[in-house]
């Protein structure tokens, strides 16, 4: 993109995040999409984004309403859980990585970043193993957690699933116990290491770090938030759009998918085509970003009770207090006509968002009101909310 096409976009995306640029209209009123796709809605992307940075920070970071005494009665760590290989894949080195022999023999530089997640032999890769493991993946982790819960009584969790390259999913989760119950983090990773869900389990490369310092733990929060962008996507949506590129990594995803197409789920009714998210998603089920909610024993991963809910209701009596509807509806068909110029740049839908998607200036505490989304799976919930909120 030369560096006048790139100051275009970065116009128009600011503009296009101004306000939903594709909202409902239900019963007369105008709705945020809610989507999480930035090509799609970079306001609606943006504020799911910062809604889930206040969540994660308000149970692992002090704020004004969570002292620093409240913090200090638990310890924290960091857990990332992969999935197992199903098949060799070329190892591109990123800046910090060191030298290493890839499988193929050769020692590749950032200059092969064009093999990063592609198979050594594709004929060989198991293609259908992965596709089977993205879509055993969910349970994997409930049974993950069920098992940690037994273990320690006081965990809570803040969980994000990641895309890896080449298109299995792998989750970071950050954990909080109570510091009186001295856990080791080998036992976390030994706890994790020993879960199945049928013939599936998590991979050798499971890790588990301390995360003793306020400021280590908000660039974590941070990371997570960020590890969002990419994985809210729909790979088939993705796939179409790079629709006769013909590099390597692009035709392992699209084996990848065929896979998934052809993939049983409990929902396939034979002679006709599934509609289930699994088959367009290369088998995956899970909700990229969770946390743990309130129990008998635990309060719930936000210690000061922060929740979509509540964000959503702060950010409603802010806009009906201080925007005129007349300019609402002026900001909604602007920010649409700034999301179509986007499309007609030279450069894909695709490739201006993951340019500009993780471009954010600040930070918001919990309580501040600032914009955000609402849920649309549910028509009922949308009534006497008017956008935008």
């Amino acid at each position: 993109m030369y560096n006048n096409e790139a100051t275009k976009a970065a116009k128009l995306f600011k503009e296009s995040r101004q306000f939903c640029s594709c909202p409902h209209i239900y019963k007369g009123q105008f709705y945020n999409c809610n989507s999480r796709f930035c090509d799609i809605c970079p306001r609606c992307a943006l504020l799911y984004r910062k809604d889930w940075l206040i969540i994660c920070k308000s149970g692992c970071v002090p704020w004004d309403d969570i002292p620093q005494e409240t913090i200090k009665k638990y310890t924290f760590y960091f857990l990332t859980l992969t999935a197992p290989s199903f098949g060799e894949i070329h190892f591109v080195p990123n800046t910090d990585s060191g030298s290493k022999v890839c499988a193929c023999g050769k020692t590749h530089t950032e200059e092969d970043l064009h093999l990063k997640g592609v198979p050594v032999d594709p004929s060989t890769y198991d293609y259908e193993g992965q596709v089977a493991w993205n879509y055993a993946a969910a349970q994997l982790w409930r049974n993950t957690y069920r098992a940690l819960r037994n273990s320690f009584e006081t965990l809570d969790f803040f969980r994000v699933w990641e895309w890896q390259s080449r298109g299995a999913l792998h989750v970071h989760v950050i954990l909080r116990i109570e510091a009186s119950e001295g856990v080791m983090p080998s036992k976390i990773k030994d706890i994790a290491h020993n879960q199945h869900t049928g013939e599936f389990g998590w991979g050798d490369q499971i890790d588990c770090q301390p995360l003793p310092d306020d400021n280590e733990r908000e660039d974590r929060t941070k990371y997570l938030i960020k590890a969002v962008s990419y994985s809210a996507k729909t790979w088939g949506r993705f796939i179409k759009s790079r629709k006769g590129d013909n590099s390597l990594i692009s035709k392992h995803y699209r084996r990848l998918d065929k896979a998934a197409r052809k993939m049983e789920c409990p929902k396939c009714v034979k002679g006709e085509i599934c509609t289930a998210a699994c088959h367009d998603n290369f088998g995956s089920i899970v909700r990229i970003i969770s946390n743990s909610r309130k129990s008998k024993n635990t309060p719930g991963w936000s210690l000061n009770g922060t929740n979509r809910k509540l964000l959503r209701q702060r950010r409603h009596d802010y806009y009906v207090s201080n925007y005129d509807w007349q300019e609402t509806q002026i900001g909604m068909g602007r920010a649409k006509k700034a999301r179509q110029a986007l499309a007609n740049l030279s450069s894909s839908p695709q490739d201006i968002a993951a340019r500009f998607a993780n471009i954010t200036a600040r930070y918001y505490k919990p309580g501040t009101t600032r914009p955000g989304t609402r849920n649309h799976r549910s028509k009922p919930a949308l009534t006497g909310l008017p956008a935008p909120f």
